[in-house]
């Protein structure tokens, strides 16, 4: 089963959108994939991850889908923790919403628990590199907020917050078993994680 679209575009790539008047606010909300002085938001590092999958669709479920790169036999497999937000958000109302608090639009976010088993998987054993975005990495308004929420940053400061606001990373080793594959993953909310199985030739391969 192979994906329906070719292509996908995203509106604004900054938060510099002429139809608006800036803003005051290092992050007040824009749309765009940066936030002002070149910081990437989370959107930007999920579609990196979307950027990255394979060009076969092998299956998908509630949260999740897998893809394969068919010349490099690399399988990818996106999952993502979506919390909704409240009806009162909904109707309008965000009296509760400010600067320096994003998240009590939301309805009880809580963590997600996947299991995911893959079959007939042919090599040995697989390199693994999962890549996450969640509130503790990848998260410039979450890395802002924790040093301070400090409006008025210098160059040095935001180098920081830019460097800083990365995906995180785990590499492993995994054996199949009759060659299947259990994958267990718990996604913090609001959390978008790429799997990549890159197959090795055997179980000793160093990573």
């Amino acid at each position: 089963m192979r994906p329906s679209a070719e292509s996908f575009g995203y509106w604004s790539l900054t938060d510099y959108i002429c139809e608006l008047q800036p803003s005051s606010h290092l992050f007040h909300g824009g749309l765009g994939l940066f936030a002002f002085h070149n910081i990437p938001k989370p959107p930007y590092h999920t579609l990196r991850f979307l950027f990255r999958l394979g060009d076969l669709l092998i299956d998908r479920g509630d949260g999740w889908f897998a893809a394969k790169d068919t010349d490099r036999g690399e399988i990818q497999i996106i999952f993502y923790n979506y919390c909704h937000y409240t009806h009162l958000f909904s109707s309008g109302e965000n009296f509760d919403l400010s600067h320096t608090n994003r998240y009590t639009i939301f309805s009880h976010p809580q963590k997600l628990q996947f299991s995911l088993s893959l079959t007939d998987l042919a090599a040995p054993a697989y390199r693994i590199r999962e890549e996450f975005v969640n509130r503790q990495h990848g998260s410039a308004y979450d890395n802002w907020l924790s040093m301070g929420a400090c409006e008025q940053l210098t160059p040095e400061e935001i180098n920081v917050l830019r460097e800083t606001s990365r995906p995180g990373m785990w590499i492993h080793r995994e054996v199949p078993v009759c060659q299947r594959l259990d994958l267990e993953v718990i996604l913090e909310p609001f959390e978008v994680r790429l799997v990549t199985l890159h197959p090795l030739d055997s179980p000793w391969e160093a990573l």
